[in-house]
């Protein structure tokens, strides 16, 4: 059975909703390569989600007025609830106020967490991606041991 898991990177960071389409399109684009680096090392055993790549279709809907951002992360707590960890990863001076949320919820609902935070590294801006991705697979490989931890435990009381 596969580790579940939300991964939070910021989609409109810190500048909330002053946040352009091109930074949002920036943030996912660097999250998504990342995320696209994992599921190629971890194959079956990491379900990853990622809600920027239903990004398209929600701020659609945001813009119409259809939904709200309220109603936007009472889902994504939804679905981090379904999930056996949430993943956040930041590389800006502090983390966005989504993520302050799905942190918050994981944190009050024992949903195990970790957190992965960079730096810009180079002078356009490029983070350092073997810094970033080494963090992240740490990170996952604590999250795995976790889970087969907890299943012993599981096994052991039945």
């Amino acid at each position: 059975m596969p580790l579940r898991v939300y991964f939070s990177p910021p989609i409109r960071g810190t500048k909330g909703e002053a946040a352009t389409q091109e930074d949002m399109k920036y943030n996912i684009e660097r999250a998504a390569a990342v995320v696209k680096a994992l599921r190629l090392e971890f194959g079956p055993a990491l379900d990853i989600y990622f809600p920027g790549e239903m990004d398209e279709f929600v701020m659609k809907a945001y813009r119409k007025g259809y939904i709200t951002e309220q109603q936007i992360l009472d889902v994504d707590c939804d679905i981090i609830a379904e999930r056996d960890a949430l993943l956040l990863w930041t590389w800006e001076d502090e983390i966005s106020g989504g993520m302050k949320i799905e942190f918050e919820y994981a944190l009050n609902h024992g949903i195990p967490h970790a957190w992965a935070i960079t730096e810009e590294c180079s002078e356009d801006g490029v983070p350092a991606d073997i810094v970033i991705y080494e963090l992240l697979r740490k990170s996952i490989h604590a999250l795995l041991d976790l889970k087969a931890t907890k299943i012993l435990q599981e096994d052991d009381n039945e």
